[in-house]
This record gives C-alpha cells, structure tokens and sequence, in this order.
C-alpha cells in the first residue's frame, strides 16, 4: 500500500511536463511564499514596536506634565502662603522679584535702548491687572481655585477661606500675567536683538559704501570723509595765520601727480593773468577732463599760503549747477594743486568770437543768450547769498561746457577783495568798461554793481563779442555815463534783451532791477524768444582793436583762471 502511494507521487521518466511543475513547486513557489510570510511578520512586529514606543512617549509626556502641574501648583501655595499677611504692601514687589522679571531686570541693564519700553509695559499691565482685578475675574475663576486652595493650604488658611480665595486667585492671574508679560518681553526682546544687528549691517553695510565711493578720492585732500564729486562741500577756512606761516595741510593720503592720466601743460596764455607761481595742466582724473592749478615747487611759504587760503574760499562758496566744481585739493606734499572741472569751449568771450566764424559748428540764438544769461544770473544770485560780491562779471569770467552750460568764474579778484581792508579798488584786470559809474568814481563793488556788469555782459553776448562803449576810452567813461550817456542799441539785439540792459544799467544803483526780478524776467524771455533765427556779425574780428576798444593795455588770452 506504501508503495503504490509512493508511486503516485513521483512523476514518469518521461513526463515533462510534471517534472517541470515538480521543479517550479519547489523552487520557486514554496520560497516565494515563505519569503512573503517572513516579510509579514516583520511588519507586524515593527507595528507592535512603533505602538509600544509611542505609547511610553505619551505616558512620560504625561508624567512630566503632571509633575509640571504639580510643582507650579506647590509653588503658588508656597508663595501665597509667604507673602498673605502683607498681600497689600509685597503686591508691587512681587511683580519686580517674579524670577522671570529678574531676568528682565538683567536684560535693562544690558539693553538700555528698551528700558524704557519694559517699564512702560510694567506699569501698563499692572494697571489693567488691577482694574481686572477689581471687577468680575474673582468671579468667574471661584470655583477652580476654591478647591485647589483648600486642597494645598486648608490647615493654614482655615480660619480666612474667603480671604485666601480671592488673594490665591489673585496670585495665579499675577502669575499668568507674569508669563504672559515675560513671553512677550521676550519677543520684544528678540526683535530688539534683530533691530540692533539690522542696524549694525545696515551701518556697516553703509560706511563700506562710502568707503567705496571715496577710494577715487585717495590724496585728493577734499579732505578725507569728504566726496566733491558728490557735490559735498570742501569743510575748508580761510586761515587766520600771518601771510608769512605755511599753511598746515589736514591729514590724507598723498596723491602723487602721476595719478592724473594724460596730464598736459598749457601755456601761459590760457590763464586770464600769467603766474610766476602757477602752472596749469590738463588731465584725466576718474574720467572726467580736469584742470591742475599747480604751485611751483620754489613758491615761497606766502605763496604757499595764498595758494590754500584762495582754495579755501573757494571751498566755502559751496557747489551749485552754475559755478565750476572744485574737485579737491592736493596739499599734503608739494607740488600743490587745485583741481577743477575744465569746461570744453573755455570762457565765454572766446565762445561768442567763434561764433562769429563761418564755419562755426555752433550758432548763437536770441532763445541761447536767455538760456546762458539766465544761468550766469542764478549763480550770481547764489554768490550774493554767500555774502559774496563777484565784482568782475564779463563774459571773459564765463566758462561754457560741453552742453552750453554758462557757468560763473573769475572769482580771483573776490577773492582778494575778501583779504582785503578795503574793497573799493578796481583792479588791472577788472576791465573800467564792465564797471558801474560809482565804482568808478572809488566806491565800493556792491551787489548792484554786479548787475551793472551784468547788463554789459549781455551786451556782450548779443553783439557776439564786441566790447561796451567802444568808442569812449577807459579814462573818458566816467564824464560820459554822467552827462545821462549810455549804451546804445546793437542791430543784433532784441527789443526785450535791449530793456533787460537798460534796466541793469541804470546811474542810479537804487532804480536797477534785483537778480531776483532779473531772473523771473529772463525765465519768461526764454520761453519766447526766437530759437531759430541765428545771430550773426558781418564785421570781420580784430584782436587787436578789441584790445584798443576794451581797454586792455597788454595781450592776454581768455580764461579759465
């Protein structure tokens, strides 16, 4: 009977088929099945793990919450306990001996900036902390810390129940508000922290700024922490030492001249008066076209200090659109220089000559001369609220830029004047023909005086260079203005451009317009004045009569200084 069963089970010699299913049952379903089993179970007992470890998680959570509970609950009876009989004279020192306000305590001392906010949120809260203690809290809140009173304090508080509940319940909302103002102290306190390192960056982030913007400026003595070229104002005084004792330069770093690219010498003609002590150079300097007023290394120490003192009163006229800026000052060690900004067409009176030539790339218009008047005029005005009287307005003391820009130079006479006891003089330079009738006559420059030259200069500028009273010599000028004599009107000048002259030249210096009202009244001549028609002189230009008809007793060039 074994046998046959046997048998049964084995499969024929020949039959594939049942040998491969044979193989297959034991090869690979019965290992795929176990396999599976085995993974089942190992999920089951990584389930059973996971329950267990989170059910111990919460238990000990449990725990530590109710010994939490346990030690607040023992600390508010211990407290209440301590400070009851004197409830009413402790309660404002509990709020400063609350452990949490130690800490703030603490935090004033090394965080000046909010002690002024913490005792302001103090005396806040406990204002509303007694008012809400006077009104419907105890009410609400009876019932809880009636039996957890009796159930910590009975034996104690027997004999005052109704005392202690209102006192204890007045000390956990103490309590609460304490927690309550700590954590909001420590918000403020982490929003301090983060204010004071924004600002930090933030001041840092800005001193790396500027000094980066100024590293161009290394050995320009502007002096340092100061940017010309961001229009900041040059902090220099006009020395009070004798003429005799050097100036002492403020402290920079030197910038030997080979820091100036493409520094070219220019002839001694470029300058209004030629210097035995001044050289001038063109250069390069943060790309943009620079002049070098340089002193000669043999320049005595009076020379030296008029060369910073000239600086200095510069400096203190302050930047403005129509004046050329003062880019610094190299003074630390010879050779010293003044740096300016160079205008491209020069000054003025070369200008209005070139305009004259038939092949000039640049017409002058009657709309061009209120435009260029108008700025020379709003400079002017600046200067006299610097307390400043030019005294030598022509069209020779403006430099024109590569815009068309007029902006007012010349300031070397003001400049004397200013060192000067007495200002009434008129200088070699400071041409008689420009100059009103009581300057003439020994008074002082004033500001309508410069009004008066300012009527000549744009006289100047309609007659596109001619000089005023051509005919009249520099001596004979005076009698002539007296005898109610004045200048005439050219035929390339408008009647509005003629009476704004009239009204600058007239002999009394009361009756002549104010920049102010000249300035209103050149604004409105610009907006309609002729832009089209260009001005143009037949007669063909003689340096050398201009020289006769100006009053110019040597040959100079026009200028930048």
């Amino acid at each position: 009977m074994t046998s046959t069963s046997t048998n049964d089970t084995l499969c024929q010699s020949d039959d594939n088929i049942c040998i491969v299913r044979e193989f297959q049952l034991e090869i690979i379903i019965v290992p795929t099945v176990l396999l599976g089993l085995t993974l089942i179970c190992l999920l089951i007992i990584c389930s059973l793990l996971y329950c267990c470890n989170q059910e111990r998680t919460r238990a000990s959570h449990r725990y530590h919450s109710s010994k939490h509970r346990h030690t607040q609950a023992h600390h508010r009876t211990h407290q209440h306990h301590n400070t009851h009989p004197q409830h009413q004279n402790t309660h404002p020192n509990q709020h400063n001996t609350h452990p949490h306000h130690n800490k703030h305590a603490q935090h004033q001392n090394t965080q000046p900036h909010q002690h002024s906010t913490h005792a302001h949120h103090q005396n806040t809260h406990h204002q509303n902390t007694h008012a809400h203690h006077q009104n419907t809290h105890h009410q609400n809140t009876h019932a809880h810390h009636q039996n957890t009173h009796h159930q910590n304090t009975h034996a104690h508080h027997q004999n005052n129940h109704a005392h202690h509940q209102n006192t204890h319940a007045h000390h956990q909302n103490t309590h609460a508000h304490h927690q309550n103002n700590h954590a909001h102290h420590q918000n403020t306190h982490a929003h301090h922290q983060n204010t004071h390192a924004h600002h930090q960056n933030t001041r840092t982030h800005h001193n790396t700024r500027k000094h980066n913007q100024r590293q161009h400026l290394r050995g320009i003595d502007a002096p340092p922490g100061i940017n010309p070229l961001e229009h900041e104002e040059l902090p220099m005084t006009v020395q009070t030492r004798r003429p005799t004792e050097a100036a002492v330069p403020q402290t920079s770093t030197e910038r030997p001249l080979g820091d100036f690219s493409q520094v070219i010498a220019l002839p001694s003609s470029f300058s209004i008066q030629p210097s035995d002590t001044v050289n001038l150079y063109r250069a390069r300097m943060n790309n943009r076209d620079v002049i070098l007023r340089m002193l000669k290394v043999t320049a005595s120490s009076s020379e030296k200090q008029h060369f910073l003192d000239f600086a200095s009163f510069l400096s203190r006229l302050g930047p403005h659109p129509f004046v050329p800026a003062v880019l610094g000052v190299v003074s630390v060690q010879p050779p010293l220089a003044l740096v300016v900004e160079e205008m491209k067409h020069r000054d003025l009176l070369g200008f209005l000559w070139e305009c004259r030539q038939d092949n000039s790339s640049i017409d002058m218009t009657e709309k061009r001369i209120f435009i260029m008047a108008g700025q020379v005029a709003s400079a002017l005005d600046y200067l006299h609220s610097q307390s400043c009287i030019h005294g030598n307005v022509a069209a020779r003391s403006v430099l024109v830029g590569a815009d068309l820009t007029a902006k007012l130079w010349g300031l070397g006479s003001a400049y004397r004047r200013s060192q000067a006891s007495s200002g009434g003089a008129v200088e070699d330079m400071e041409l008689r023909k420009w100059q009103a009738p009581e300057v003439l006559a020994g008074r002082s420059v004033s500001q309508s005086s410069d009004v008066w030259s300012f009527g000549i200069l744009i006289y100047e500028m309609v007659t596109l260079g001619d000089p005023p009273f051509a005919n009249i010599t520099a001596t004979e000028l005076l009698q002539y203005l007296q005898r109610g004599k004045y200048l005439k009107r050219p035929t390339t000048c408008s009647e509005s451009l003629y009476s704004i002259i009239r009204s600058c030249c007239h002999w009394t210096p009361q009756r002549r317009t104010s920049l102010t009202e000249l300035i209103r009244t050149l604004q409105a001549g610009e907006r309609s004045a002729n832009g089209r028609t260009v001005l143009r002189v037949t007669e063909p230009f003689n340096f050398d009569r201009y020289k006769r008809e100006a009053g110019i007793g040597e040959a100079y060039n026009h200028a930048v200084f």
